[in-house]
């Protein structure tokens, strides 16, 4: 044969043995997750392959066929170079359709394993949620409606107002005190005003909890009967003394924080924020950390499974997603939501969650625009799968599940969020909580009280 009739079927020879190697190790050492940077799929890798071996057997064939009379020097060698290529065509779709048939029984064997490996762990979640305690979500709602509700932030907040005013007015404060004669209030008083004048120094340069709370109590005291109203103060905490009302009544420093306590800052009726609503949260995970550390270990773990093996399988996704949500009660999907959104130790099952739909899509989550109108944001309708009044701050709470869980969430910004250290990604949180924050402290916690006065009537029943 001619040199250019062995070139040809050097390609020919080569294009097959790399196919063979190729197709046949590539699962065992992982080359495709390296040459499918530039290839789509398996089967692509497969198409492309065949079509360069192909093509050449063809131009082979296209050059026996011009060259016939000028390479040959009789018709029984043609014969037998065609017999050669043609035996090598043969082969060479047999193998191609042997892979493929191959490659979609492992895939098919793949998927099996996959489904089987999913469903167990379904199994194992619910063995693992059917333990839980019956009234461990009202646990939930008990304990930040006792932080909330109760006098116990309202005083925090109180205490945070007191000494952030003293750090602003150290200088002026002591120098208001120090011009006060000791008998300001007749000379009976004189050691009693002293000891007073004395004990608001060592309050200001302290800053300490505990003076800053009795001032707080002052403060509430002295309010008007409307800012009463809103704290609902034991009688013990109701304190005030002769200098105080002296202090208050001469327009001094403690008149000052009075006016800005009330009407500028209005502490009292800010709506709850993040953090403190993180606070509370996070005191009732801790304490109950024995019953539900095992239950969201294991649903981070299903989540992640499925991210990991179905991330570029939307409708295989959405289709375990929702398969999961159907095990769980809202008040289990309630559980895991604040869990995720609210406590540092899940931060990392909030980034499974973060665009996964897993409570709802974003058609799920209806706005009320005759409402909103009352609200500083958007008032949520009823999402599709969790009740509206189900949730501790509903208005917060549903933009952002709609926001950073559903799709509404863009593939970008997941990656992004992903990548966020967890002070990060919680902060990030706190801005969506802001973006559709209550009106007021009253309007913000309806739905809290009226989930305790519920519960109430339950135990006194």
């Amino acid at each position: 044969m001619s040199v250019i009739f062995n070139f040809w079927l050097g390609i020919v020879v080569c294009f097959f043995v790399i196919l063979l190697i190729v197709l046949n190790i590539q699962e065992k050492w992982n080359i495709k997750k390296y040459i499918l940077v530039f290839i789509e799929s398996k089967i692509k890798l497969i198409g492309l392959t065949s079509l360069i071996l192909l093509s050449s057997i063809l131009l082979s064939f296209t050059w026996l066929f011009i060259e016939k009379e000028k390479e040959f020097p009789n018709s029984l060698e043609y014969f037998k170079s065609w017999l050669t290529l043609l035996g090598l065509l043969v082969s060479s779709i047999s193998v191609i359709i042997a892979v493929k048939t191959s490659n979609r029984t492992a895939d098919t064997n793949k998927k099996n394993r996959l489904d089987q490996t999913i469903f167990n762990l379904f199994d194992i979640n619910s063995k693992i949620q059917n333990k839980l305690s019956e009234d461990i979500y009202i646990k939930l709602c008990t304990t930040v409606g006792y932080y909330i509700l109760d006098i116990e932030l309202r005083a925090l907040r109180g205490q945070i107002f007191v000494n952030n005013y003293f750090k602003i007015h150290e200088e002026i404060i002591l120098k208001q005190l120090s011009d006060i004669p000791d008998n300001c209030l007749g000379e009976q008083f004189s050691e009693v005003v002293n000891g007073r004048k004395q004990w608001y120094k060592k309050a200001v340069k302290s800053r300490s909890k505990n003076s800053a709370k009795k001032i707080w109590n002052n403060l509430q005291t002295n309010s008007n009967a409307n800012y009463k109203k809103m704290v609902k103060m034991p009688k013990k905490y109701e304190k005030t003394d002769i200098f105080t009302d002296y202090l208050i009544k001469e327009k001094l420093f403690l008149f000052d924080m009075l006016i800005i306590y009330q009407y500028e800052d209005n502490v009292m009726n800010t709506p709850v924020t993040y953090t403190e609503l993180q606070t509370y949260l996070e005191l009732f995970f801790l304490e109950n950390y024995n019953e539900l550390g095992h239950y969201f270990r294991n649903f981070h773990r299903i989540l992640k499974y499925l991210n990991d093996n179905f991330s570029d399988d939307k409708k295989e996704f959405n289709n375990y997603i929702g398969i999961l949500r159907a095990q769980l009660s809202e008040e289990q999907m309630l559980l895991i939501y604040y869990n995720a959104t609210y406590s540092k130790r899940g931060m990392g099952l909030c980034r499974q969650l973060l665009g996964s739909n897993f409570f709802g899509d974003t058609q799920d989550f209806g706005i009320d625009k005759t409402v909103s109108k009352n609200y500083k944001g958007l008032f949520y309708k009823d999402p599709q799968h969790i009740r509206r009044r189900s949730f501790l701050f509903p208005q917060e709470d549903i933009h952002i599940m709609k926001t950073i869980y559903s799709d509404s969430l863009d593939k970008s910004s997941m990656i992004n969020l992903k990548k966020m250290e967890d002070e990060e990604l919680q902060e990030f949180i706190k801005s969506c909580f802001e973006e559709n924050l209550s009106k007021s402290f009253n309007n913000g916690t309806k739905n809290l009280s009226r989930k305790i006065n519920i519960i109430k009537k339950k135990e006194i029943n």
